[in-house]
């Protein structure tokens, strides 16, 4: 009888976790996502969505229902949210990798993942794991170059050594 209890509680655990994996999140951060949109429906993320995680990538949809057409068909539907983050990758402020340091690009095409809104660009996908383990560090570097990028170039032609502006 201890037996049955067991496998029945782990069972029931183990489908808590399942549901917890999907539940509907109830105040989406479209600031810590590019769209604001479904992408199977289309329809508005705005009251809230279902995130799932495909290949790394966190995908958020309107509803469980849109989760099971996604699960046929999920390149067709990363096509669409790639796309979205594509303007946030030609604007990267590096040309090296966060986690190696090595030139974006010397070890054939970088490799893309996404944080978030945050893309982040590593020399090859085997840096990915190391990034994972601590992504608060990397991010910084990443915010670090941005905000360099960010501050307003001196002006050409004259020195400012004797004033600031």
């Amino acid at each position: 009888m201890n037996r049955i209890s067991t496998i029945t509680l782990l069972i029931a655990l183990s489908l808590s976790a399942s549901l917890t994996a999907f539940s509907k999140d109830t105040q989406p951060e479209s600031h810590l996502y590019p769209l604001t949109t479904c992408v199977v429906s289309g329809e508005s993320l705005a009251d809230g969505y279902v995130s799932v995680t495909h290949e790394g990538q966190e995908v958020r949809l309107c509803c469980t229902e849109c989760r099971k057409d996604f699960a046929k068909d999920p390149a067709t539907y990363l096509k669409k949210l790639r796309s979205s983050q594509k303007s946030s990758a030609e604007t990267y402020p590096l040309d090296t990798c966060v986690v190696s340091g090595s030139k974006l690009g010397s070890m054939g095409e970088p490799y893309v993942h996404t944080v978030g809104d945050t893309v982040v660009k590593f020399c090859c996908k085997g840096c990915v794991p190391t990034f994972k383990k601590n992504p608060a560090r990397y991010l910084k570097k990443l915010e670090t170059a941005k905000t360099k990028d960010a501050e307003p170039a001196p002006h050409q032609g004259h020195d400012h050594s004797g004033h600031q502006h």
